[in-house]
């Protein structure tokens, strides 16, 4: 389940990183990002 989320994540990502213009969507997945890792941490 953990490894869907990190490639839909990554792919997000992907999509968000190559297009100027979602600066604020990217600003968000960096947060959610963020609050992940922090529940992740081993």
């Amino acid at each position: 389940m953990n490894t869907i989320y990190i490639l839909g994540i990554l792919t997000l990502a992907e999509i968000i990183f190559t297009r100027e213009d979602f600066n604020g969507i990217t600003i968000i997945l960096w947060v959610l990002y963020g609050i992940y890792k922090l529940f992740t941490i081993p």
